[in-house]
């Protein structure tokens, strides 16, 4: 039942993209709903993406332009200490934030800070 009713749902929303991509593009000669079907699934098939990749975005930004340590308002912890930790092993704590990085992150002063942004994979 609930296969079914998904299935439905896909279906009514390819045949509303359909008749609005006609709306859209009288010009185009796109004739039948089963031509347009098999451009959707080679199009979705294919290795193609249109969506912007979401993520750290100052990821080249914090290793090449120069950023500064800076007090922050309270201790929390370490960054690149969090990501090279083993397991049982101790994370430490740190008062100093780089406000330049987009986000801001909580490292160590030594070595930390120069690691974060020196080598590229930490």
């Amino acid at each position: 039942m609930v296969e079914s009713t998904f299935f439905r749902v896909v279906d009514i929303s390819i045949c509303n993209a359909y008749i609005l991509r006609k709306l859209a593009y009288p010009q185009n000669k796109m004739s039948h709903d089963i031509e347009f079907r098999l451009q959707l699934a080679e199009e979705l098939i294919s290795n193609k993406c249109y969506r912007k990749r979401m993520g750290r975005p100052s990821q080249e930004a914090r290793l090449h332009e120069r950023h500064f340590p800076t007090k922050a308002a309270k201790s929390r912890r370490c960054h690149v200490c969090l990501l090279r930790r083993q397991p049982g092993q101790r994370v430490s704590d740190s008062s100093y934030c780089c406000n330049d990085c987009n986000p801001p992150v909580q490292l160590c002063i030594d070595p930390c800070f120069r690691d974060w942004h020196k080598i590229r994979n930490i």
